[in-house]
């Protein structure tokens, strides 16, 4: 296959059109969030947010400044800089549906080139996708990451591939699982996620294409170099680094623990995590069920291996790996306020239904969705089906007589509602 194919620049090409439209109705930034990873870039251009970034007191790590820093120091105007940033945004999330195309034309074989094209345009426009380019935040990174390193796995699984070709993915393999990390803390699934695929390619698929040394060298070296960026960056930026949010998991404690194994505690995480599953089905049409209950079926049934696609099983695993992590760690960092407010939330009542740490995985699981939907046609019927919708069924009904009741009148974020809408 040529570097780029005709059909995936057109791909690229409509998918982009469709995500800068609505980005000339947009002017401001919404939320703190979209603030924070800019500021370097706004320090070098002379202006100082110490005092703000220090009393909001959240620090998301500066990865993304390696494409925004240029348009941030020539662009002076704040709406057409604005813009431009989103642009960017919307230039990096379309190459989510080329990743999608060539994952299927060349790595999962499929000859339906209607599917092929009709599959990865839908990937690539789905809610979170085109709503989280909006916002100048990590998440059209984070989310553009996740599936360059998905083929890059999977194109380790293809036999005939030259020595140094395998060394070459390796180590962008490595960089780009780091690179997730420094985009933002929450990199780390994204990058755990990674190093278990390739342990589960080294021992439990014995490819060798993968090469385990320089990548685990390389991974160790960015991951030091990271550290040292950070912490210079905290000096910079913040007037001091005491109790910074997202630095460190300090909120974990001794003390965490029993409040969690309570029974007050564990009712919050069943919350948290069916509110979550909830706004994941609904952001993405029930796709995301069908994607997340099939790659259950294909990764718990070892038996079944030696009769399915590597290929198949290896996107299923990433999927679900980045899915349960994110879930982990977001439930775990919104839980404490979930717990303390009590039955009636007051503010951010969006942190029950809080999509946007699923979302990668969501898209992942998306595409999954549809391949099994319209080109594995095995999947789309009796148990795989059944268990899709009844699952979907049970989180609903949930929703409905818990979920909803809890966060009515309450604030939520934009983003959230209108991903679920």
């Amino acid at each position: 296959m040529k570097r780029f194919c005709k059909k995936e620049i057109l791909i690229f090409a409509v998918v982009f059109l469709l995500q800068v439209l609505f980005i000339f109705v947009r002017s401001t930034p919404l939320i703190t969030d979209e603030l924070n990873p800019l500021a370097f870039g706004f320090k070098m251009r002379g202006e100082d947010w110490r005092n703000y970034l220090t009393a909001d007191g959240y620090y998301y790590k500066y990865g993304q400044l390696l494409f925004q820093l240029p348009v941030i120091l020539l662009i002076r105007e704040p709406v057409t800089l604005f813009r431009s940033l989103l642009i960017i945004n919307s230039l990096v999330v379309s190459v989510i549906p080329v990743c999608a195309y060539r994952i299927l034309k060349k790595y999962l074989k499929c000859s339906n080139e209607f599917c092929n094209i009709g599959i990865s345009f839908l990937t690539g426009i789905l809610p979170a996708a085109t709503l989280d380019s909006k916002l100048i935040w990590s998440e059209p990174f984070l989310l553009t990451l996740s599936w360059i390193i998905l083929l890059l796995l999977v194109k380790s699984l293809e036999k005939g591939e030259r020595k140094y070709t395998g060394y070459c993915n390796s180590i962008m393999l490595a960089i780009l699982q780091s690179y997730a990390y420094m985009v933002h803390n929450r990199g780390i699934i994204i990058l755990i996620a990674t190093v278990c695929c390739a342990l589960f390619i080294h021992l439990i698929l014995k490819e060798k294409n993968l090469k385990f040394i320089p990548y685990i060298f390389i991974t160790f070296i960015f991951l030091c170099i990271d550290a040292k960026i950070s912490e210079s960056l905290q000096s910079i930026l913040y007037l001091s680094r005491d109790g910074l949010i997202g630095e460190r998991s300090s909120f974990i404690s001794r003390s965490f623990f029993r409040t969690l194994f309570s029974i007050k505690g564990l009712q919050t995480i069943v919350q948290e995590i069916m509110g979550w599953l909830f706004a994941s089905f609904s952001s993405t049409f029930g796709l995301a069920a069908l994607g997340l209950t099939t790659s259950c079926f294909l990764i718990l049934d070892v038996r079944k291996w030696k009769e399915q696609e590597k290929q198949e099983i290896l996107i299923s695993l990433f999927a679900l790996l980045c899915f349960c992590g994110s879930l982990a760690l977001g439930t775990v960092f919104f839980f404490d306020g979930l717990y303390s407010s009590g039955y009636e939330i007051a503010r951010r009542g969006d942190k029950l239904i809080y999509v946007r740490y699923l979302d990668a995985a969501n898209i992942i699981l998306s595409f999954l969705g549809l391949y099994f939907l319209f080109i594995r046609k095995k999947y789309n019927r009796w148990k795989y089906l059944y268990f899709s919708v009844a699952i979907y069924i049970v989180v609903y009904g949930f929703y409905l007589s818990v979920i909803s009741e809890r966060i009515n009148n309450s604030v939520t974020w934009p983003h959230i509602t209108m991903l679920i809408n």
